[in-house]
């Protein structure tokens, strides 16, 4: 019966699909719901695994903070992946601005996370928690629900947020897709950060 459900879900987000779109379908659903096919990438001095199926560049001026980050998207499933980092004047702005005395890793996080909420509508937001330990660097998690468009019965997205400090810069992860789906996709999400390395 979830294999059934797992199958509707899938073929509600690819109705016409492209014959890529198809492959990377299949692929996840053969998969039993995980992202399949990982690989190195590369932003900056670190390094994570990441699913194939991310490819290409997504950019429509509302992913990201800063201009130059890391961005990959799976079209046919309405997912999105994103990367960027913070060094620590871009964060002395930021707290002149906010008049903050918060340390870096937090005041990033939360500066992230107001931002992101303040874009959508009917928007939920998780709980602040620590990264686990097995990722190996301080960070924070959360995630953010909502829509980008006005009306209460609109489609909405959850955004995975983590904050993670390295080498005085701080890394902001996001993994961007329909809320409906992505409980699905969280257990790789957490793959993508216990495979961080500098």
């Amino acid at each position: 019966m979830k294999f059934l459900y797992c199958f509707l879900i899938l073929a509600t987000l690819t109705a016409c699909p492209s014959r890529g779109s198809q492959n990377s379908s299949k692929l996840v659903l053969s998969s039993k719901m995980d992202l399949p096919q990982l690989e190195q990438r590369v932003h900056g001095k670190i390094k994570f695994k990441l699913s194939k199926l991310f490819e290409g560049n997504y950019s429509n001026g509302n992913l990201t903070v800063q201009p130059k980050g890391f961005e990959k998207s799976i079209p046919q499933l309405g997912m999105y992946f994103t990367v960027e980092s913070f060094d620590e004047n871009y964060c002395a702005k930021l707290r002149l601005l906010r008049e903050d005395t918060v340390p870096n890793l937090e005041l990033i996080h939360s500066y992230y996370v107001n931002k992101r909420s303040s874009t959508l509508n009917f928007q939920e937001t998780s709980v602040r928690k620590n990264v686990s330990k097995s990722v190996g660097f301080e960070g924070f998690t959360q995630v953010v629900a909502g829509s980008t468009y006005s009306s209460s019965s609109s489609p909405s997205n959850s955004y995975f947020i983590s904050s993670i400090a390295i080498d005085k810069k701080i890394y902001v992860f996001q993994m961007i897709g329909p809320q409906k789906n992505m409980g699905y996709f969280y257990d790789d999400y957490l793959k993508i950060l216990n495979s961080i390395e500098k």
